[in-house]
């Protein structure tokens, strides 16, 4: 990534067609809510089975109970300022286009 970024020039990488991967606290929380929302749900379930979480270890139970915590915050956000899960966990980096303050 450092030599890419300094512009050095490297060989094309080609993507592995590797194991799927995702974000247990977010899929277990948004995305199954949105898989029965949607009538998804054995989707959803061969999705879950099939990923690997990119944030946790084997055997490590902690970042994916981060997860969760994270996302019941972003949820008692959404609904305290009446917006939705994404606008509550963006809020802090989201940039909508709006003047920036002179430095």
């Amino acid at each position: 990534m450092p030599a890419a970024l300094m512009g050095e020039t490297m060989e094309c990488l080609e993507p592995s067609r590797c194991q799927p991967k995702m974000l247990a606290g977010v899929m277990v929380s948004a995305g199954l809510l949105q898989a029965v929302a949607q009538g998804n749900l054995r989707t959803w379930w061969r999705d879950y089975r099939r990923a690997d979480d990119v944030l946790a270890v084997a055997g490590d139970r902690r970042p994916p109970l981060g997860g969760l915590v994270d996302m019941g915050s972003y949820a008692a956000t959404a609904l305290r300022q009446g917006c939705n899960l994404r606008e509550a966990a963006t809020r802090d980096i989201e940039w909508d286009g709006e003047p920036l303050p002179e430095l």
